[in-house]
């Protein structure tokens, strides 16, 4: 075992060893939401029960090759207790099993209660050893086996990294949430498009304004314009409502609605950047909120949300 070395711990996920002292391993846990830190304690004397190795290169090929069989399925409870197994364990070739057992008939409560535990270890693992991204392991994945459409925002730019590095201006009474892009229409709605409008594609920054312990808005304005966002979010007229029946609300790119995991992890906001096509707020509560905006000619170029 090796600093540096990426792992599988087992019954939780992936994570990289940081240290091993006074016989201890430690490794901090990956597939956490920025901010967040978690690592696991694990006596050098139990590493052979609690961790294991990535798989090769080619065991990850003979798994994909295995997902993609329609094997015969047992009963839900029989399969419950498969499936259960298998994600306790870490067991790749028995989370593979349980995959093409699970795409190989309808979603029953065995599936609806562990296909996404297993589908976010295995195509973790694989699409770190194959050098693919999770997201497009399991589309690719899907689309085979169930037939499902591709994700549509898959095929947009991924503009991760030049985000990350914008520094966001200061907007008196907001506070800062970060960057998203937009390529040509702009939704706000709780993980659905509940109200869109055409909009100026490019880099657009967001704000959450708070209420004591809630927010009140959720702003975002076009990165050119963002020297008047005090003037523009006067000027904002309404263009829709959106009803909030879940505690979240979002501004993000139009491309990315029935993308089930960009709307998973909306779903899971506080106060974030969604894979760097939207912003989304974990609510108090539910309602209804005021969406408005500024179009420059027929595309806006700032959206105010009140909550």
């Amino acid at each position: 075992m090796d600093i540096g070395q990426t792992v599988v711990v087992r019954g939780r996920g992936l994570g990289t060893v940081t240290a091993i002292r006074d016989g201890v391993i430690i490794v901090a846990e990956q597939d956490l939401r920025p901010g967040e830190e978690s690592q696991f304690e694990i006596p050098v004397e139990r590493a052979g029960e609690a961790i294991r190795a990535l798989a090769t290169r080619d065991e990850a090929e003979r798994m994909l090759a295995l997902i993609a069989t329609k094997p015969a399925r047992p009963p839900a409870g029989d399969r419950s207790i498969a499936y259960r197994r298998a994600y306790k364990q870490s067991d790749l070739e028995a989370q593979a099993r349980a995959l093409a057992m699970m795409y190989a008939g309808p979603v029953e409560a065995p599936e609806t209660q562990y296909q996404d535990l297993i589908e976010k270890n295995v195509y973790g693992e694989l699409g770190l050893v194959l050098g693919l991204s999770r997201k497009a392991l399991r589309a690719k994945i899907r689309s085979a086996a169930l037939r499902e459409a591709t994700p549509r925002s898959l095929a947009l730019a991924d503009r991760s990294k030049e985000l990350e590095s914008i520094a966001l201006p200061d907007v008196d009474g907001f506070e800062p949430i970060g960057a998203f892009a937009v390529d040509a229409t702009i939704a706000v709605g709780e993980a659905r498009a509940d109200a869109k409008v055409a909009a100026e594609p490019g880099v657009w920054l967001a704000y959450a304004a708070r209420d004591d312990d809630d927010f009140s808005e959720l702003l975002a304005v076009h990165q050119a314009s963002a020297a008047d966002i005090a003037k523009l979010r006067k000027r904002a007229k309404q263009i829709g409502e959106a009803p909030i029946e879940g505690a979240h609300i979002a501004i993000f790119d139009g491309a990315i609605p029935g993308d089930r995991d960009v709307m998973d992890r909306m779903y899971a906001a506080t106060c974030d950047i969604i894979e760097g096509r939207g912003a989304a707020l974990g609510l108090g509560g539910d309602g209804v909120a005021d969406v408005r905006a500024v179009l420059a000619g027929k595309r806006a170029i700032c959206v105010r949300v009140i909550l």
